[in-house]
């Protein structure tokens, strides 16, 4: 399934060229290269450049809601069997917590890409677009 989305997402030149993470032959190293290479171009033009950063991109993944991500997904072209697919795989999801030999009630959440999925890559990418 991975591999049929990050097809049908270079086949409909879905993503906008500024977008470098998760995507093959090219890596956050070389945004911060642009970046760098922006900066120093416009020093040349005697032009301000300003930056804002949002900080750790790691909670990211913790925050995506289910019901957005479903919305980006068919709004870029993803439907039918594949949309369902993901949204079956989203849906009912639970989580606890187990610390010292105790273990909490499992709650269902709403939010969050499962990490460590193969589904954790393509969600990315959609949901830096917009």
């Amino acid at each position: 399934m991975y591999s049929r989305i990050i097809s049908f997402v270079a086949m409909n030149a879905t993503l906008f060229n500024g977008h470098f993470g998760f995507r093959k032959g090219l890596s956050t190293y070389m945004a911060v290269l642009e970046m760098c290479d922006k900066i120093s171009k416009a020093k040349d033009r005697n032009h301000f450049s300003i930056g804002v950063f949002f900080l750790p991109i790691s909670k990211a993944f913790d925050t995506v809601s289910h019901d957005i991500l479903l919305k980006k997904l068919e709004h870029y072209g993803i439907r039918d069997m594949c949309l369902t697919w993901v949204r079956n795989y989203l849906n009912d999801r639970g989580q606890c917590v187990h610390c010292n030999g105790s273990t909490s009630c499992m709650l269902t959440i709403n939010c969050g890409v499962p990490q460590g999925s193969i589904l954790y890559r393509p969600i990315v990418i959609f949901s830096k677009r917009e």
